[in-house]
């Protein structure tokens, strides 16, 4: 109809995440299938549960969000620095300035010069937004990709559902996370332990980044390269 507003790519994959939550999907064997395409968003081709060097299964909380972010227009070339919360925070902060982050910062233009995709991003509707938490964040916005846990860059990716509405905090889905599914929220919180797509609050102290893709981060025609 005419006078809607058109939905926000944040808001786009905050829908796409959701449902995934509604089909409760979990580490358990059936889904297996679904939660190795997460993984694909993210770089990994291996089939879930896809063992780390640790011998324990992907930590597939940023592919998720990757896969959400994907669903909404993300660059297939950036999700390979999102299963990592130091890797999003670095691609996010200084743009990936550090040999550790393995998505490319490079634009090759039609005329065949370069462009940083720090300076493409300025003039092609604004950088990205990386925003130290520790503290209430008010600007933050649905879909918003929030680091949450402990240490410097937290130990979890979550996209952002919203603020609570007290203000301590903001609501949010993310895989391999603990929290409530569907129907659950009359169960206390320690009675679950679920390595599946989840719903959670988070408190302000527990946030350590929120980030947001730039515009041109959609542009999926982009040629992007890595920095020699």
């Amino acid at each position: 109809m005419d006078g809607e507003r058109e939905q926000t790519p944040g808001e786009l994959a905050a829908a796409l995440a959701l449902l995934e939550w509604q089909a409760l999907i979990s580490a358990r064997p059936e889904c297996y299938p679904r939660i190795s395409q997460y993984l694909r968003a993210a770089g990994e081709h291996r089939p879930y549960p896809a063992p780390q060097v640790s011998g324990k299964p992907y930590q597939w909380c940023g592919a998720f969000a990757a896969w959400a972010w994907r669903g909404a227009g993300l660059h297939p070339d950036l999700g390979s620095s999102w299963a990592s919360t130091y890797r999003l925070a670095r691609l996010f902060g200084p743009y990936g300035n550090d040999r550790n982050i393995p998505t490319p910062q490079i634009v090759a233009l039609p005329d065949g010069g370069s462009q940083t995709l720090r300076e493409y991003h300025a003039a092609h509707g604004g950088q990205r937004v990386c925003l130290a938490g520790r503290k209430p964040l008010p600007g933050v916005q649905r879909g918003d990709v929030a680091l949450v846990g402990k240490g410097a860059c937290g130990s979890h990716v979550t996209l952002v559902l919203g603020l609570l509405p007290d203000g301590s905090g903001i609501s949010t889905v993310s895989g391999n996370g603990r929290g409530y599914w569907p129907g659950e929220y009359d169960r206390p919180l320690s009675t679950r332990k679920v390595s599946g797509v989840v719903v959670a609050d988070v408190p302000w102290s527990s946030v350590a980044f929120v980030i947001r893709p730039a515009p041109a981060d959609l542009d999926r025609d982009l040629i992007l390269r890595r920095q020699p």
